[in-house]
């Protein structure tokens, strides 16, 4: 009677936790796929059962954090552009308009930039002077001297100063005063030569004129200790 007792809550706990089978399934089949299901934990249960409100509350105040910060970067960033794009500006505005003449050129010698002030010494427009050679406006002699010049430049690194004669894109010839520095070009990160040009003209003019009254005195004054003896 007692082993029929146990049989009988044997079969009422497998029949209370056991699901019904399929038909046409076989009871081994089941028990099979039954045991192959992972068993969750029971900080898995808890997980799934509560949520974690610790943990939600940390990851958003970190997202608040990250978005702030975010902003104050996008901010900076717009505002050191800003003031890079206003000081070009103001840059190109102080080249453009310059009373001495600025050319920049590149390794090749070619004009990359030119102001107005040296536009009008070279008889050039400003939008046509560009890709045009510096040397163009040189005799061969003063090109030979100008590269010369130019190597001295990017070897030492130091500005240039000298006296030459340039051609105006009309043919004509006047004194120019140039000086040649290097320039870094941020887009490239190589060095440009820059040129400032300044009309020696009327100067080289008075020279020659006083020069010219020099030698007419000198000659007078021979002339007379000749007389006097």
């Amino acid at each position: 009677a007692f082993a029929g007792r146990e049989d009988v809550k044997r079969d009422t706990r497998r029949t209370r936790y056991s699901k019904p089978i399929a038909s046409g399934q076989s009871s081994e089949a089941h028990v099979s796929r039954e045991q192959e299901r992972p068993i969750p934990t029971l900080d898995q249960r808890a997980d799934s059962a509560v949520p974690d409100d610790a943990h939600d509350k940390q990851l958003l105040h970190d997202l608040h954090a990250f978005q702030v910060e975010r902003d104050v970067q996008n901010e900076r960033l717009r505002r050191a552009q800003y003031d890079l794009e206003v000081s070009d500006a103001r840059y190109r505005d102080l080249y453009a308009e310059a009373p001495v003449g600025f050319l920049t050129v590149g390794v090749q010698g070619k004009i990359l930039m030119c102001n107005r002030r040296a536009a009008d010494l070279l008889r050039l427009r400003v939008s046509t002077a560009s890709g045009r050679r510096i040397t163009e406006f040189m005799s061969a002699e003063n090109a030979a001297a100008y590269a010369k010049h130019v190597a001295g430049l990017y070897r030492t690194k130091s500005p240039v100063t000298y006296e030459l004669e340039l051609r105006r894109a009309d043919g004509r010839l006047f004194w120019a005063e140039l000086t040649m520095n290097l320039a870094r070009d941020s887009s490239e990160g190589t060095d440009l030569c820059r040129l400032a040009i300044t009309d020696q003209t009327d100067r080289k003019r008075m020279q020659d004129e006083t020069a010219r009254l020099v030698a007419i005195v000198a000659s007078s004054d021979q002339a007379i200790f000749s007389e006097d003896l």
